[in-house]
């Protein structure tokens, strides 16, 4: 079984975690995205993990539009 990865490694990104509240077990607050300038509130460590992802391929396809096309 052959794992898929990247061809083109992220350059790595900045985020500041500001963790209001632990509830429920799990955390509560605001993530900031330093290269992308923008900041936003999240409910659990879940949907902190899935914005950061997110800012992440956002990133990437960046890189990709500024690069040309290898084949």
């Amino acid at each position: 079984m052959s794992v898929p990865h990247r061809k083109n490694i992220n350059k790595g990104e900045t985020f500041v975690i500001n963790v209001k509240c632990r509830q429920n077990h799990t955390w509560q607050g605001t993530v900031k995205w330093v290269d992308g300038q923008k900041e936003l509130p999240f409910r659990s460590a879940l949907e902190l993990i899935k914005m950061m992802e997110s800012a992440l391929d956002l990133s990437e396809e960046e890189q990709n539009k500024e690069e040309p096309m290898e084949w």
